[in-house]
């Protein structure tokens, strides 16, 4: 069935509305206050900003495998380290491969800005790497 109107709504959730009359989000949208939500109350970088609206209007299919996400918090619990000092100071925002490895920005209190902390991914057959030393790194190192 094709849609009869695409809606932007709330900035970031977008509704197909059929011609039917019903109305469906969109699945494989992240929206800014779900992902804002994962910050721990730190501004959102603008690079971040551009790739999450990137991402939205793709649909969230734009790489084999990264995607920002708002749901790797509780895989810390299991796949991390168990320090909670450490995990309280991991900030996770994004799947780094379809096999569960994820990305995590690393609170070692030198900075305050998101985008100047160090980015650990922490894979999916375990372990745990520093692989940028700050975000605009990421895209050459990963």
């Amino acid at each position: 069935m094709r849609y009869l109107e695409i809606q932007l709504l709330a900035g970031y959730e977008i509704y197909y509305t059929f011609r039917d009359g019903t109305i469906t989000k969109m699945l494989n949208i992240l929206t800014l206050t779900e992902f804002s939500d994962v910050l721990n109350g730190r501004n959102l970088p603008y690079e971040l900003l551009q790739i999450l609206e990137f991402q939205n209007q793709s649909d969230g299919r734009f790489s084999e495998g990264f995607n920002l996400s708002a749901n790797y918090k509780q895989h810390l619990y299991y796949e991390g380290p168990k320090n909670p000092d450490y995990l309280n100071n991991l900030i996770p925002f994004a799947r780094a491969n379809f096999s569960g490895s994820f990305y995590a920005f690393w609170d070692n209190s030198t900075t305050a800005d998101l985008k100047d902390m160090p980015i650990v991914i922490f894979g999916d057959e375990g372990g745990e790497h520093i692989v940028a030393e700050n975000l605009l790194q990421l895209p050459e190192r990963s």
